[in-house]
């Protein structure tokens, strides 16, 4: 065992190779911690950043954004290798891949292997639709930018000012977060209104980027109102909560379908006092993906006994903003009656009907379908 003793100035240093090799070993020992060191900053830096393989024909640049595949090693394959390093193979956005994409560090060739961040915080350029919206989310057939929404996996963290291509910085998550002032108001866009069962096919955008599909069923009847008895029907319920979608992109050619149109409930007789519930509304887009679904307002209540008031049918979900809770039947005599439900800004827009006076309540009004754009004239034309 080495004898290290300390020695004055001035004094001669002799060392035996016991000294000398202790000298070697705690020389080595303090470089290995500082490799450590740098080993562990490193890992820290990395975390998020996985190892991809752009498994397309194109090259792609710095903070582009692929979608992930496979694995590039399968457990089947080699179960340690698998384990032992997380790695993906990569390719263009599709509709499918929400939440599951990265954003590429480094350029990386067709074929070639490189760094992306699949979750933590990174540089991105973004398709901003509406600067209020502060999410964002892969977009199908785009690599070279991510695009806003009021609900995505992608939290934006700062970006740059205005609408279109800009610089942000975002915080990946994968998991969906959404906005709690959506739907917006729609200040500036225009409407077009569908009441046929059909598709529409986008022939004219008039100057349309985007578009937001909202969906109202039928109103409920209105309840039937007792002849010779100062008391009247119940308004039928209007439609349930409006489904709006966020706001997509929209092109010529683009099909949006109307599956089914919600008729009004029928009005209260005295055979059947309570009116029915309204339909259901469907409708669909080509650039969305989803089957939009509404359903009818509720029946409007029966007409009132002596000394009873008509009750009024209940909404579908009286928290909707658009939809209002129908009124019950008046005792004040003949002139009043229950008052069916407002619906979408409307009686026109799913509406209840209002209950009967001495006869029978009114039928609810039928449902529709409302395309929303940012232009000024967006064409739709039955295909």
């Amino acid at each position: 065992m080495a004898d290290l003793k300390p020695v004055s100035p001035g004094q001669p240093i002799v060392l035996s190779a016991g000294d000398h090799n202790a000298m070697l070993d705690a020389a080595r020992a303090h470089r290995a911690r500082q490799v450590m060191k740098v080993g562990e900053s490193a890992a820290r830096q990395q975390a998020g950043i996985i190892l991809v393989k752009n498994n397309t024909a194109s090259n792609r640049d710095f903070l582009d954004v692929m979608a992930v595949d496979v694995p590039l090693i399968l457990p089947t394959e080699s179960l340690d290798e698998w384990s032992a390093r997380v790695a993906f193979s990569c390719v263009d956005p599709g509709s499918t891949h929400a939440g599951r994409y990265v954003v590429l560090q480094e350029p990386i060739a067709a074929g070639e292997l490189g760094r992306a961040m699949v979750i933590g915080v990174t540089p991105v350029n973004l398709d901003v639709v509406d600067e209020a919206h502060r999410y964002a989310e892969v977009d199908t057939g785009a690599t070279g930018s991510l695009i806003t929404k009021a609900s995505g996996s992608a939290r934006i963290l700062w970006k740059e000012s205005g609408t279109g291509s800009r610089r942000a910085v975002v915080m990946l998550s994968g998991e969906p977060g959404a906005d709690p002032s959506f739907p917006p108001v729609y200040n500036g866009w225009t409407e077009n209104i569908l009441t046929a069962v059909d598709v529409y096919e986008v022939t004219d955008l008039g100057g349309a980027t985007q578009a937001i599909l909202e969906v109202a069923g039928g109103g409920g009847g209105g309840g039937y109102g007792p002849v010779g008895i100062n008391y009247t029907g119940g308004g039928g319920g209007a439609s349930g909560p409006v489904i709006t979608t966020h706001p997509f992109k929209i092109a010529l050619g683009d099909l949006i379908e109307v599956v089914a149109i919600g008729a009004g409930g029928t009005g209260g007789t005295s055979g059947a006092q309570v009116g029915t519930t309204g339909g259901e509304t469907v409708a669909s887009a080509t650039n969305l993906g989803v089957v939009n679904t509404e359903s009818g307002g509720l029946g409007g209540g029966g007409g009132g006994g002596i000394f009873v008031k008509g009750k009024g049918g209940s909404v579908y979900v009286p928290a909707t903003p658009y939809a209002q809770r129908s009124n019950p039947g008046f005792n004040s005599g003949y002139a009043d009656y229950g008052a069916g439900g407002v619906g979408l800004r409307g009686p026109n827009y799913g509406g209840g009907g209002n209950g009967g006076v001495s006869g029978n309540g009114q039928d609810g009004y039928d449902g529709v379908v409302c395309v929303w754009s940012n232009g000024t004239g967006l064409v739709l034309t039955p295909v």
